[in-house]
């Protein structure tokens, strides 16, 4: 077996999510999950926003 080269390690590690892509879905989730949830997604989110 060999080992695989970067660029074969890039397309099959798939995509890394940037802030703003990760505070979208935790905003989705907490949406989804109630207001309970959404009021603790909400500061998560907003500090992912905040660092991008």
């Amino acid at each position: 077996m060999r080992e695989l080269n970067v660029n074969e390690v890039m397309v099959v590690s798939g995509g890394g999510l940037d802030p703003n892509e990760g505070a979208g879905l935790i905003l989705a989730l907490g949406a989804i999950g109630g207001p309970a949830t959404f009021a603790f997604a909400l500061p998560i989110a907003a500090a992912l926003y905040y660092i991008s």
